[in-house]
């Protein structure tokens, strides 16, 4: 994870298999994978959800901590839009 945007609530990522470069949605229970649509407003087109075990992740206006079992994760918040 290499970049968040606390407003939209993404952070950017890249794949450990493909080195694909994806748009990851936490919520409250759940992680959302996708790409991100700039049609319009940047929104996240999905391609999959996964529900991690003691998972829980806080978002903040300087980033977003996740934190899975004893795996923790922060990522500072962006100034660059989506498509950089």
């Amino acid at each position: 994870m290499d970049a968040c945007w606390p407003f939209r609530r993404f952070v950017r990522a890249r794949c450990g298999d493909c080195g694909q470069q994806v748009i990851v949605l936490p919520g409250f229970e759940t992680v959302t994978i996708g790409v991100v649509s700039l049609l319009r407003d940047p929104e996240l087109v999905p391609s999959g959800t996964v529900e991690p075990e003691d998972y829980r992740a806080t978002w903040s206006s300087s980033g977003l901590r996740i934190n899975i079992g004893e795996l923790r994760w922060t990522v500072r918040a962006s100034t660059s839009d989506l498509t950089q």
